[in-house]
């Protein structure tokens, strides 16, 4: 960030956490420590992106919208406290758990999911062109 580079910031909870009911816990936490000593003016060059560990990789099971719709409020609302109200709004926030053609239209629509961070998806080129396509003639 101090080159002038976009930072990602990948968060997300363990299926034992998420299990014991202390997912927003544990997202909040990942935030405070990976965002410590960031300052509200380098926030225009940070995104985050939410990755459940028990949903990525091959035998990874996508959260639902609704889940993922949940984290990422609790992802805004801890950015918002950091940051203020306009620069932790400001901050993308994008959904990457298994990311796929037969999910990727219904997260693109949640309200605080501001994009998809595209993973074994995007290996394909066929893949990646449908989803982009689905998602673009969803909107």
């Amino acid at each position: 960030m101090n080159h002038d580079f976009t930072a990602l910031l990948c968060v997300g909870e363990t299926e034992e956490q998420k299990e014991y009911g202390i997912s927003a816990e544990t997202i909040r936490v990942q935030l405070k420590k990976g965002l410590y000593g960031v300052t509200k003016e380098m926030t225009q060059k940070l995104w985050i992106a939410y990755e459940p560990v028990w949903a990525i990789g091959v035998n990874g099971k996508p959260a639902t919208k609704e889940y993922a719709e949940e984290i990422h409020i609790v992802i805004r609302e801890t950015l918002i406290e950091l940051f203020g109200e306009e620069a932790g709004s400001a901050i993308p926030v994008l959904y990457g758990g298994s990311v796929n053609p037969e999910n990727a239209v219904g997260l693109s629509k949640m309200e605080h999911i501001d994009g998809l961070f595209i993973g074994r998806s995007a290996w394909q080129a066929d893949n990646f062109n449908k989803i982009i396509r689905d998602v673009l003639d969803a909107q």
